[in-house]
This record gives structure tokens, C-alpha cells and sequence, in this order.
């Protein structure tokens, strides 16, 4: 590393290269460096992990140059481990305060390397705590050799990760706990809670655009009630299938869907959708730019997923001022406030049952959207500020 040293560093390693985990690194990042922390990035090579180096001064990429299709947490942490080593503060010469630490999953592996090379004990694992289930849900319905091979891997590399870690960060208290049952005594005895704020920089830009260009225009005749999902196209993961199932209880009812987004499922959603003869009643989008204008659009979001650390698409849906309807999970019971926006994962009668009360009913639905927005002002706050002020806590 060249130029000026800094008292304040940060040593990160993550898969997370896409989607709602890499904006909040982003955040995370960006707002290291307006408080004067100089950054080191260990990460898959993508032209956005480059373009983030180039963009803050603050930020030193260290690209691994590994194909997508052989990425996965072992490899990660095998490319990542000598460049993790090279950083640790006692090679470095570095001075002040450092942490390393591992963001989201179990990209953190490589990290170990690291900590067994840093001269202080300053290492942490940020988690959402739903990472084994997570990947439980999606080996569902493979191989069973598949399934318990899978499950092993990721056990050995979360307990080895742990246990290296002084600090672990979650989303939610809950999360902590799942991890306490799952780890045991490898869970760090220090602990902080650090959920996802609403007023996200990139959600509030994206909020900015809904503003100033409006919500996107539905098709058609207005349904009673104009239904939006956003997020990956992952069947199990985030409960298409239950989604999908609901749709055709509400076949007789004035209700529209709005699928946005794509994902390994997306064919399959599509061939669903064509084979239960839904076409009229669910659109599928593909991705778009800016999701917040289609949830604009809509009278409601719905979040059925099994399996979310504190989703991005809840926050979202908040900040345009939506009502939600999400499964009973923790994390997405975290974000809204009262059981009757929640159903059971995996329930689609259940979840039909509570769509169809809203069809007609203005007075509900407007009931629910106060709730809703007054949600929205509570998860106001300095997210990447937080973060700091539990590093520095714990230092």
C-alpha cells in the first residue's frame, strides 16, 4: 500500500459483488472514508469492484481473478488467503486502529489467514444469521448426497470463521440466537445488532427518480388490487412458489401481480406461470432499473420468502410509502409493525386469505399504508455511522 497512512483501517472480504449485500458495502465504504478510514477490498474481479476503487480514494480493491462459474466460498477463501495475509497489520506496519472482517455469508473464510497473521484481536463476521438455512432452502428438492454435502461445507466454514472472530455483527437480535443454536461456544462473546436503515443512499436516490419521473403505468384496466414482487427469481429461497400457488387461489378475484426481477429460477417461474394458464393475472417484468417505481405503482409489496437476513426490497417498499405483506420470518418481522401484515413461510392459503381481504377494502389498505410509513420514519438513521461506532466500541 502506497501514500499516506491512516489511523483508522478496514481489511473486508465478501462474495457479495451484486445485488442488495453490495450496495450496503457501498454504503458501508463510502462512508468509511468521509470519517477518514482507509479501506482494503478483497473480492471477486468485476468491472463495479474496480470501478469502486477508482471512484474512492479512501478504497484499495484486490481483485481475484477467478471465472464466475468457479466461485464459490472454499475457492474464495484459497485465492484470498495470501493477499489476506499479506494485509494483516503486524506485515503491514500499519498503526491505529485496524479490523478485518468478513461481510455477508461465509465469504469471510480467507479471513482466518488474516487473523492468524494480525498482531491485535480486532476480527469480525457480519452476518444475517439465516446463511445455513438459507442454503438448506436452496438444496431443497436435490440430491440427498448434494443436500448433506453442501450443509457440511458451509457448517465447517461458518464454525471456522467464528471462531476466529471477536465480534459478531447481526441484523437482528434473532439472528444471533439462530447462530448461538447452530455454533454454540464459537459464537464471539462480544456482540452488536446493526439492522438496515430506509434512508439507504442508494434508496434514496432511487426514491429521487420516483419523484421526479412518477411510477411506471400498468397496462390496462386497474385491478382493485395491483400486487408487486421484487426481488431474485428463486423459487424456493424466496417463496415463488407459494407466491404463485396464491395466485391461482385468487383466480376470481380483481387481483393483479407484478414480478420484477431475475435470477436461476426465472424459466421456471415463467414455465408456472404459462402452465397454471396465469398469464392474465401475472406479468412477469424481468429486472428494472429502478424497482421503487413499479412498487409505486402498486396498492401493495408482498415479501413471501422462507429464508432473508432484513431484506432491501422491505426498506424500499417502506420508503415509497407501500404497505407490505411479508412472511413471519425475522427478519422481515422486524420491519413491519403488526402480525396481520405477516403469514406463515411456505402458506399460500394463507396467504391468498389475507390478500383477498384487502380486495375493496379502501379503509384497510389505507390503514395499513399509515402503519406502514410511520415504520419508515423509525428506520431513519446513519447506517455506515453505526457501524463505525461499534467498531470503534469495541476497540
Amino acid at each position: 500500500m502506497t501514500g499516506k497512512r491512516l489511523a483508522r483501517r478496514l481489511v473486508l472480504c465478501t462474495q457479495a459483488v451484486e445485488g442488495g449485500a453490495w450496495m450496503r458495502l457501498v454504503e458501508l465504504l463510502t462512508g468509511l472514508e468521509s470519517r477518514g478510514w482507509r479501506s482494503d477490498l478483497v473480492t471477486w474481479d468485476e468491472p463495479q469492484v474496480r470501478a469502486l476503487g477508482d471512484r474512492l480514494a479512501g478504497v484499495t480493491v484486490h481483485p481475484l481473478d477467478v471465472p464466475p462459474a468457479g466461485r464459490n466460498l472454499l475457492r474464495l477463501a484459497w485465492a484470498s488467503g495470501g493477499v489476506l495475509g499479506a494485509l494483516a497489520p503486524a506485515r503491514t506496519g500499519s498503526d491505529g486502529i485496524v479490523w478485518g472482517g468478513s461481510f455477508a455469508g461465509a465469504s469471510g473464510l480467507g479471513m482466518t489467514r488474516w487473523r492468524r497473521a494480525a498482531e491485535s484481536r480486532r476480527m469480525f463476521s457480519f452476518l444475517r444469521g439465516v446463511e445455513l438455512e438459507r442454503s438448506r432452502t436452496r438444496a431443497a428438492g436435490r440430491g440427498r448426497w448434494l443436500r448433506w454435502s453442501r450443509e457440511v461445507v458451509h457448517r465447517r466454514a461458518m464454525a471456522s470463521m467464528l471462531s476466529a472472530s471477536d465480534l459478531l455483527l447481526t441484523q437482528t437480535p434473532g439472528a444471533a440466537s439462530s447462530l448461538l443454536d447452530e455454533y454454540g461456544g464459537r459464537v464471539p462473546a462480544r456482540r452488536a445488532v446493526l439492522p438496515n436503515n430506509v434512508d439507504a443512499a442508494w434508496i434514496e436516490a432511487r426514491r429521487a427518480e420516483v419523484e421526479l419521473r412518477g411510477p411506471v403505468e400498468l397496462p390496462g384496466r386497474r385491478a382493485a388490487l395491483e400486487i408487486a414482487f421484487v426481488g431474485r427469481l428463486q423459487w424456493r429461497v424466496k417463496g415463488l412458489d407459494t407466491l404463485l400457488e396464491a395466485a391461482e387461489r385468487l383466480r376470481d378475484a380483481d387481483v393483479r401481480f407484478h414480478l420484477a426481477g431475475d435470477g436461476e429460477d426465472a424459466g421456471r417461474v415463467r414455465e408456472s406461470v404459462e402452465a397454471a394458464g396465469l398469464g392474465e393475472s401475472v406479468r412477469l417484468l424481468g429486472p428494472m432499473e429502478n424497482p421503487l417505481r413499479l412498487m409505486a405503482a402498486a396498492d401493495l409489496v408482498v415479501a413471501p420468502s422462507r429464508s432473508e437476513g432484513v431484506p432491501n426490497v422491505v426498506l424500499e417498499a417502506l420508503a415509497v410509502g407501500r404497505p407490505v405483506l411479508g412472511s413471519d420470518i425475522e427478519g422481515i418481522r422486524s420491519l413491519l409493525a403488526g402480525d396481520d401484515l405477516l403469514v406463515p413461510p411456505g402458506d399460500a392459503e394463507a396467504l391468498a386469505r389475507r390478500i383477498r381481504r384487502l380486495v375493496g377494502e379502501t379503509a384497510l389498505l389505507a390503514q395499513w399504508t399509515e402503519r406502514c410509513r410511520s415504520r419508515a420514519e423509525a428506520l431513519r438513521f446513519d447506517w455506515a455511522g453505526r457501524f463505525v461506532e461499534i467498531l470503534e466500541a469495541n476497540s
